[in-house]
Order: C-alpha cells, then sequence, then structure tokens
C-alpha cells in the first residue's frame, strides 16, 4: 500500500479516488470540512493530512462504517455528564437540527454554534473553543 492509497485521501468517493490535498490548496477530502481555510495554518492542515496517511485505508473505511452504523450514546442514555456541543453554523457535514436533538438528549448540555465555522470548528476558531470550554467548565464549579 502506498502513502496515495492511505488515509482519508486514498478513499473511494462516488466510485473515483479522491484528490489528494496539497500544498496550495485542499483536495475535496477536506475541504469541505473547513468553511475558513486560510484562517487554519497551512502547516496545521499539512500536519492533519500526513496523520491521516499513516493510517491504512482499511482502518478509515472500518472507522467510518462504524461512525454510520453505531447507535448513538443518547439513545441507551448512556451520556449524563454536563456537555459542551460546539457546531459550526456552515457545517455541510452534519446538520444542525441533529445537534439540536443531541444537546435536548443530554441533562445539562449546552450548544454553541459558531456561525462562521464549518465542520471542524476547533482547526478554525482554537482559541474561541478554549475560551468557550473553559468558560463551561468553569461554571460547572
Amino acid at each position: 500500500m502506498t502513502a496515495e492509497s492511505a488515509g482519508p485521501a486514498g478513499l473511494r468517493r462516488r466510485g473515483g479516488p479522491a484528490d489528494r490535498p496539497h500544498r496550495r490548496g485542499l483536495g475535496p477530502g477536506v475541504a469541505f470540512l473547513v468553511h475558513d481555510a486560510p484562517a487554519v495554518p497551512a502547516w496545521y492542515l499539512e500536519d492533519r493530512v500526513r496523520d491521516g496517511v499513516r493510517m491504512p485505508a482499511h482502518a478509515w473505511k472500518k472507522i467510518l462504517a462504524g461512525l454510520t452504523s453505531a447507535a448513538p450514546p443518547t439513545e441507551a442514555g448512556a451520556v449524563r455528564a454536563p456537555t459542551l456541543i460546539i457546531y459550526g453554523g456552515r457545517d455541510d457535514l452534519l446538520p444542525l437540527q441533529d445537534q439540536e436533538v443531541l444537546a435536548a438528549r443530554i441533562p445539562g448540555a449546552v450548544l454553541k454554534v459558531y456561525p462562521d465555522a464549518g465542520h471542524l470548528v476547533l482547526w478554525e476558531h482554537p482559541d474561541r473553543v478554549a475560551a468557550d470550554a473553559t468558560a463551561f467548565l468553569r461554571a460547572l464549579g
């Protein structure tokens, strides 16, 4: 297996190989997750892509299969701790309605929406996420 066939860039999308992310931009496997790509430092994106390419394609496929087939823990009532849910208002992967349902099913949950962020809020707004997480945890006492 080559580096090009491993990781998220090597997974097949709609019957054809996904484009590999490159230095001057993001391949489609990453680009749709980040709304404000210029806000994310290039070195960070390149590092995440390197990490992803190290993982074999079969592992990525099993992870994605698990994400799509597993019952959410909220259906079993397994999440009982106060929870901060962070959501990017421009997320093209997960709908806001799903996050609202999740927040309603977890006692003490707080849903924080970042209107100008995509799916990877932490990548786009690390300082805001850190401040919001700190405030959430301090409010717990």
